[in-house]
């Protein structure tokens, strides 16, 4: 008999503090101090975190956003983590399953009573999108996990707790197909699961160690009449109207990188880069511009032209231990010279290496995700350091249905 807990949080903050509670029970490769003790290399912790902190960061950035505008702001969606004190030991489906459903409050306070190893986390910062992570060492469970005896009460409880219906799902392609399955023979009347898969991608980190050996490399790349700079330092020494001219331009690139998304504003992509800059916030938006200091900058008159915007890459999800590449774009006129890596690379080394982020905010690894299918930028990262991982994560939804923000 396999026993398996499912804990059930109202809240990103108490989805959290479950996760804290359970981490500290956790074996020495899934806790922070621990794992850096018995391993010797921070950089491994990074690794067996990178596929849980896609549901970690989502919470945080749920809940910096709750606290951040207003107390009253209650975030949607739904939190859930699936433990077990004797988990199986292999993806045989004869194990007989009990599974116990705990409701968690708010109002808990000290230490959550919660035990036992991670096996799965289920969570929806967006509402409608419900993501689906295990830790790495878990990750040879997928299979038995994706079995209905366990999925079932993953629905059940959605259903019980009334959250929004489930538009798509993302995480591990065997997971994501079986959760929508579930959700659709639970629930009469919802459409058919889509044939097409709305998004094919996978996992790559890169450590510390990885992006120090690409220095040289990227290092190598000409850059003449290009900076790669923060945000915030490019600005610093600009009067208000080139900066206005300067988010005018990165908003556009913003919304050229979302143009397969529904739904998306103008007033969304300044709300995403003045968030950055009001809260000077150091490290999240990395852009790569002309440099009208370089040699024959001026033209016959004397005149510098304006800054032009050629990219940039906007980092998030971010966790003690990790931070996330959420977006990479190069603007079209300027692609095939190769800006992609260094650009990326930039961001990468602010985070990972001495002499960027204060070592209270240094992370352990950077997460991205890449769809196998664009050459391009596979290469790009690779370049950087980036190891891309085989297995297939997906995200999916039903026929007809607008699947939301992503």
């Amino acid at each position: 008999m396999i026993y398996l807990k499912l804990h059930v949080f109202p809240s990103p903050r108490s989805f959290l503090r479950g996760n804290k509670a359970l981490s500290s029970n956790q074996s020495p490769d899934f806790t922070t101090g621990d794992a850096a003790e018995s391993n010797n290399s921070i950089s491994e912790i990074g690794v067996e975190r990178a596929a849980v902190d896609v549901a970690i960061g989502g919470a945080l950035d749920a809940y910096r956003k709750s606290v951040s505008i207003a107390s009253t702001y209650t975030p949607k969606g739904a939190w859930m983590m699936l433990s077990s004190l004797n988990p199986p030991q292999d993806v045989s489906f004869g194990y007989d399953i009990d599974v116990d459903i705990i409701w968690h409050s708010d109002m808990d306070y000290g230490t959550l009573d919660v035990a036992g190893t991670v096996l799965l986390m289920v969570c929806a910062p967006n509402a409608d999108t419900y993501y689906l992570v295990t830790p790495d060492s878990q990750s040879h469970l997928h299979a038995w996990l994706s079995h209905g005896t366990v999925q079932e009460p993953l629905v059940h409880v959605l259903k019980k707790a009334q959250v929004s219906p489930v538009l798509s799902a993302f995480g591990p392609k065997i997971l994501t197909d079986s959760f929508l399955a579930a959700w659709r023979t639970a629930n009469e009347g919802t459409p058919n699961i889509r044939e097409d898969t709305l998004l094919s991608t996978k996992l790559a980190y890169l450590t510390a160690s990885l992006c120090s050996e690409k220095a040289a490399q990227i290092d190598e790349i000409p850059l003449d009449g290009i900076k790669i700079l923060d945000i915030l330092v490019l600005l610093s020494d600009m009067d208000s109207d080139t900066i206005e001219n300067v988010k005018d331009q990165l908003v556009d690139c913003i919304l050229k990188f979302w143009t397969a998304l529904p739904d998306v504003s103008k007033a969304k992509a300044y709300e995403m880069a003045n968030d950055v800059i009001k809260k000077q916030e150091p490290g999240r938006i990395w852009l790569c511009v002309t440099d009208t200091l370089a040699p024959g900058g001026p033209d016959e008159t004397g005149n510098r032209p304006p800054v032009e915007v050629m990219g940039y890459v906007y980092m998030g999800r971010e966790t003690t231990s990790t931070i996330a590449v959420r977006n990479v774009f190069i603007q079209e006129k300027w692609r095939g010279r190769k800006l992609a890596a260094p650009l990326v690379y930039a961001a990468c080394r602010y985070w990972l290496l001495e002499g960027g982020a204060p070592i209270e905010k240094r992370k352990e690894a950077v997460s991205l995700f890449v769809e196998p299918s664009n050459r391009p930028a596979t290469m790009a990262y690779m370049k950087c350091g980036f190891i891309i991982r085989e297995e297939e994560w997906a995200r999916n939804g039903f026929e007809g249905v607008n699947p939301g923000d992503f």
